[in-house]
């Protein structure tokens, strides 16, 4: 332990120690840290083809990335991008639920400055993706809800219909006729 301490001042401690008997430690070993992760979830756009997908995401100097640094993973519905120690830290790009099916098989990706391109090919060419990710029921039902809330019906009496004068139905106002119990045909 003490060849590992080069400062007089620590062997001499050390010495001190061992000569009065006590236990020293082993240091603690140095190892490298772990690598974090960056979640990339926002700066990134899309738009669309009648083929394909185009996805946009925005990424410092992309072009300077090599090949053995990166992969994507493109599924039938879901694109993952994982980038691997790219200046210290990892990245990672992950889109799961996209709106429509996609051919994994078709799909390319290019390093630009100052950005990454990856372009998903549509199953159904042809088809009009209203959003990149299909949305859950939950948001479904408050986007409704919203809109519900800020929906002002247009209010016009001049429509033509049977519901006039507070009855209801044709067949109440027959039953009111006949009050004999019989049904009028």
């Amino acid at each position: 332990m003490k060849g590992l301490c080069r400062l007089p001042s620590v062997q001499k401690a050390l010495d001190a120690l061992i000569n009065e008997g006590r236990q020293v430690r082993e240091p603690i070993k140095r190892t490298k840290a772990l690598l974090q992760t960056r979640y990339i979830t926002t700066g990134y756009a899309w738009c669309q083809s009648a083929a394909s997908v185009t996805l946009y995401v925005n990424f410092d100097n992309a072009d300077e990335i090599p090949k053995t640094k990166y992969s994507l993973d493109v599924l039938d519905r879901s694109i993952e991008l994982n980038i691997f120690d790219y200046k210290g830290v990892n990245h990672n790009f992950k889109i799961n639920q996209l709106c429509d099916f996609v051919k994994p098989e078709n799909s390319t990706i290019k390093f630009k400055q100052d950005k990454i391109v990856i372009i998903l090919k549509k199953r159904n060419a042809g088809s009009d993706w209203p959003d990149l990710r299909m949305k859950s029921t939950h948001k479904t039902f408050h986007e409704l809800e919203r809109h519900e809330k800020s929906y002002t019906p247009k209010l016009n009496t001049n429509y033509t219909t049977p519901f006039t004068n507070g009855i209801h139905c044709h067949h109440d106002e027959l039953n009111k006729k006949n009050s004999t119990g019989g049904f009028i045909s």
